[in-house]
């Protein structure tokens, strides 16, 4: 019985450190991402073309990391028997994202 109860407190703690740590790193990288789609979008000034293929390189990769991220966090749901959260998908957007990542 203490050994049921130690791996229940063990999981538990996993599964906080993994939503604490996933918090901790999305939200610096949204920041990012949300800076260099600021810059992207010309909000402080004209960027050349060669930068701004780099800025919309950098921006892909943050939304890959959020994503990672997030699939990340539904795999420790799924694992503790969880629903994982649905979503919608819009399948032109999607295609173009990943048409535009490579």
């Amino acid at each position: 019985m203490a050994k049921e109860e130690n791996k229940a407190q063990e999981s538990e703690l996993q599964s906080n450190y993994i939503r604490v740590l996933s918090h901790q790193l999305k939200s610096p990288i949204s920041s990012i991402e949300s800076l260099l789609n600021t810059i992207s979008d010309g909000f402080t000034g004209e960027i050349p073309p060669k930068t701004q293929y780099f800025i919309e390189k950098a921006v892909n990769r943050a939304t890959e990391a959020k994503t990672m991220i997030s699939d990340l966090l539904d795999y420790e749901l799924y694992s503790q028997n969880q629903p994982t959260p649905q979503e919608e998908l819009d399948i032109v957007v999607l295609t173009y994202t990943l048409a535009n990542r490579y």
